[in-house]
């Protein structure tokens, strides 16, 4: 059970890259594809429901102090109340600017609950698009890989923790 909770940690910071190592185990038989994905996908809407819900309860007054901020910002929102659907449909393939548009999002005037319905679409396609790769890249990868479950299992680990931390990273580098 723990390593499904790893999952779902795993996928709060950098999703695609533990979900496709987790789905791949599942095909090797170490672990169940459905308890993957559904580990994934609770750690993923965590993440960007959190991100949403601070900006939108946190944020909104910490901008309108700086008027610098506010009207930069003017333009992004008007865009983003114009295109809300689309870019709630598809924000889980914006790479590299979920975490900004999950924040942009939480400032705009997206009710909370179209917020919630439509992330939870998006995520549940995303997640199903990244547990089918992960699994079907384990029937084309050669079988001759460790067959010892354990070192497998640690070098998913291992690798989901140098994927947040390199996220951890880029993220602190883009605040700056």
């Amino acid at each position: 059970m723990l390593i499904y909770l790893g999952i779902s940690f795993g996928a709060m910071f950098e999703g695609e890259l533990t979900l496709i190592a987790a789905a791949f185990a599942a095909q090797r038989g170490l672990m169940t594809l459905h308890w993957v994905f559904l580990a994934a996908l609770a750690g993923t809407l965590l993440a960007d429901w959190f991100y949403f819900i601070m900006a939108r309860f946190f944020g909104a007054e910490r901008i309108e102090k700086s008027p610098v901020l506010s009207s930069r910002l003017h333009a992004p929102k008007v865009w983003l109340k114009k295109h809300s659907m689309l870019l709630l449909l598809t924000y889980r393939y914006l790479y590299g600017m979920r975490t900004l548009f999950l924040m942009m999002a939480g400032l705009s005037e997206i009710p909370l609950r179209r917020f919630l319905i439509f992330s939870a679409i998006a995520t549940s396609v995303w997640a199903t698009i990244f547990s089918l790769i992960g699994f079907y890249l384990g029937e084309y990868i050669p079988h001759s890989l460790p067959k010892d479950a354990s070192l497998f299992l640690y070098v998913i680990a291992g690798l989901a923790i140098l994927a947040a931390l390199v996220a951890r990273k880029r993220s602190r580098r883009s605040a700056q």
